[in-house]
């Protein structure tokens, strides 16, 4: 993915303190900080942006459900706790060759973020066009069959995980 640099984000910034934070319980990374670097992901028209540490190259990927003055707080919020709790409950179908993204927290009063890592990889398209330009299908195959088990594995604990809830009602 291309990234475009927007500016930094200083520790005035609300969002600042809650990142030192993730930085500190959840990665036990004590390095001090003076600003993140901020970036925005060019190919997603949504309000994703990737958020660098300027020491030590801490990344978050920062996801805003609130930005815009279009979008109602309360429908906002609601997105936001729907996302991580299908990004939790997914966590069931990671394995050693696939994972399902293991999100930090939510920010209700910062725009409602949602904090996840920021994991550097290669896309699908990377693939897709390695497949066409450079006779590389197996590789191709392989991936696409892992994200087939990837996807019947979530389609079958979303189906079982419903199913449940409506015994009990």
């Amino acid at each position: 993915m291309n990234e475009k640099y927007l500016g930094i984000l200083k520790n005035n910034d609300p969002l600042f303190f809650y990142l030192n934070k993730i930085k500190e319980l959840k990665l036990h990374n004590f390095v001090p900080v003076g600003f993140y670097l901020v970036q925005a992901f060019s190919n997603i028209k949504t309000n994703v942006y990737k958020y660098t540490a300027n020491f030590d190259g801490t990344s978050f990927v920062v996801k805003f459900f609130g930005q815009g003055d279009t979008i109602n707080k309360k429908i906002a919020k609601k997105r936001l706790v729907w996302e991580f709790n299908r990004l939790k409950f997914f966590q069931t179908c990671s394995n050693k060759k696939t994972k399902v993204i293991n999100p930090y927290c939510y920010l209700p009063g910062v725009d409602c973020a949602l904090v996840e890592p920021y994991i550097k990889g290669k896309t699908l398209d990377f693939y897709i066009k390695g497949a066409i330009f450079n006779n590389q299908k197996n590789r191709l195959f392989k991936k696409l069959d892992l994200l087939a088990k990837l996807l019947s594995c979530i389609h079958n604990n979303k189906f079982y995980f419903c199913r449940w809830r409506y015994l009990f009602y």
